[in-house]
This record gives C-alpha cells, structure tokens and sequence, in this order.
C-alpha cells in the first residue's frame, strides 16, 4: 500500500466491513457498531475527507464525525456509538451531522450544487487547527466549505471543540456509520504542509532521527519529530 494514502484503521466497529485498500468502511447490519478511525495520527491543519458512499433508509440520524486522542491500537473493545460511549471515555470530541443538518440544507456547495452532506456524494472533512501552544479546535468542512467549529450546542457532550488539548498527544480523525449513513469512503486530497511541518523537515535533515531522544525537548514534541506518517 502506498504509505501517503489516507486510509481507515484496522480497527473498527463489528459492524463495519473495510475494503482491501482501507479506503471504504461499510455497514453491514444495524445502525450501530460501527466506529472507524484514521489510520494515522492528523498534523496539525490536515484534513481527512469522507464521501457518502451508500445511505439507508429506516433509520434516524446521520453520519457523526470528530476527533480523538485515543489511540484505536489500545481499544480493546469499541463501544456501540462515538457518542456519547466514545466521549465519555474522554479525550473524544464528537459532532453530530443531525444536528447540523437544517442549517446545511441552505449551504451552497464547492463539489456540487445540490448535494446535502447526508446523501450519496456528500462530503465531510475534519481537521484541527491550533488556536496557541497549548489548544487547538476542531474543523468540519462539508462539501469543502468550513462550518465555524462546534459548539455545545452540536456536540453531544465532552469538552468543547475549542479546548483540543493537542500537545497532549496524536490526534486521530473518528466516524461513526451512524443511522442512515451506510458506507462512507476516504478522499485523497492533497496536502500542503504546515510550517510546523516544514521545521521538522529542517531539523531531521541536520540530525538523525536516532538523536532526536538526546534531545532536549518536550516528549510530545519528540513524538512528532519521529512520526514519518507510517502504515
């Protein structure tokens, strides 16, 4: 597999089904189980885009979408739904299309011209952008336009989007197949890096990465310093 390819994470929801390439997360059965993950840790400002591939009718609800500090290697039993099961375990900050959904029905779309997030080649993004050094929120992006980030109001519960302590560690994108949502795939979108990207370019090109634990530097910055975008 192509190792710059956004892809989903191995682990996921009992009810969802991943294509060979990871790229493709289907509902089998229910309206529930079916959590999936990015399968990399997000940069700081990138993006991980999903299409509605495949809706459901006779169920209520919609596709959910955010972001989490929970590594889904450590989870060794997913809950049902991203929320509230999710948040409650903390680190979690989850966003309820359904509750978005009558203000979007007026957006006008960059992808299509009458396509709502909810339906059949709708488009969902999610990334998180950070607001100093110590804090970052989260972005929606539907149809490639940016909703203003969630509030208390559109989150379940948990802390607000707005408070995404991302010094704390990796930060992955989380979906929940919810409701009428049936199959969801990723979009490979390019990616311009961010300056802080750019720096650690910089720096491990005048050091060995084998020296970057000698260093006299926060963990957590350590940690993205030697973080290569693996499989």
């Amino acid at each position: 597999m192509d190792s710059k390819m956004k892809r989903f994470h191995l682990q996921h929801g009992k009810n969802i089904s991943i294509d060979e390439s990871r790229t493709v997360a289907t509902r089998s059965s229910s309206f529930a189980d079916a959590i999936v993950f990015s399968s990399n840790p997000l940069l700081p400002n990138e993006q991980f885009v999903v299409q509605i591939l495949q809706t459901e009718r006779g169920w209520s609800g919609h596709l959910r979408i955010g972001l989490t500090q929970i590594d889904p290697s450590t989870i060794s039993s997913l809950p049902q739904f991203a929320m509230p099961n999710l948040v409650q375990r903390g680190r979690t900050w989850i966003c309820a299309l359904s509750k978005l959904h009558s203000s979007l029905t007026n957006m006008v779309s960059s992808f299509t011209e009458s396509t709502l997030p909810t339906e059949v080649g709708g488009y969902l993004g999610v990334r998180f952008v950070p607001c100093n050094d110590h804090t970052a929120e989260m972005k929606i992006s539907v149809n490639g336009r940016d909703l203003r980030y969630c509030t208390a109001e559109t989150l379940y519960d948990g802390p607000l989007s707005g408070e995404i302590p991302y010094q704390d560690g990796p930060i992955y994108a989380v979906f929940d197949v919810y409701g009428t949502t049936k199959a969801i795939g990723v979009v490979q979108i390019s990616y311009f890096p961010s300056l802080q990207d750019l720096c650690r370019q910089a720096i491990l090109r005048s050091i060995q990465s084998t020296a970057v634990s000698a260093l006299p530097l926060p963990k957590t910055l350590k940690m993205y310093l030697l973080n290569d975008g693996g499989n």
